[in-house]
């Protein structure tokens, strides 16, 4: 009797639940978004592979996150959200490249995806926000092992969501 009640109970408690996704297994169609990237992500495969999928879906603005204070960033999203008459956001400004290095203090990934929420925050947009990571979690047994900095943004990325 306890075991059941408490089972009703843990049903009504907020759930987190995750999925793989590969450029393979994309949706036929999707709702336009607004992609972030940064410059030194031009030839990222996810990228590039969104973008072949679909061609229209997508507006991409590369941001050098360097020379953007939190004002001029939630400016620009306001501005391509509209113009581009985008359903979401889609930053990939946490995923990591080839010309990074490791540096001490917190990780680029995690202070530009910290800016870009602050900045999401003050645009006051409805938008979604999604912010893909890459080994911020491990899915199943057979995933590779979590890096620092991603796993960093995707604690962040819940801490957001419960916000």
């Amino acid at each position: 009797q306890h075991l059941a009640e408490r089972a009703r109970v843990d049903q009504l408690r907020y759930q987190v639940s995750w999925r793989a996704v590969t450029p393979a297994s994309f949706p036929a169609t999707r709702p336009r978004w607004l992609v972030l990237t940064r410059p030194e992500q031009a030839h990222n495969p996810w990228l590039q592979a969104l973008v072949a999928a679909y061609p229209d879906g997508f507006s991409t603005v590369v941001l050098d996150m360097d020379h953007l204070d939190r004002d001029q960033l939630a400016a620009l999203l306001i501005d391509h959200s509209t113009t581009s008459n985008c359903d979401g956001v889609l930053s990939l400004l946490a995923l990591p490249d080839s010309t990074e290095s490791v540096v001490p203090g917190p990780a680029p990934a995690v202070l530009a995806t910290l800016a870009l929420v602050q900045a999401y925050g003050d645009s006051a947009l409805s938008l979604p926000l999604w912010v893909v990571t890459h080994g911020g979690a491990q899915l199943g047994t057979d995933d590779s092992p979590l890096t620092a900095d991603q796993a960093a943004v995707w604690g962040l990325g819940q801490s957001v969501c419960l916000e």
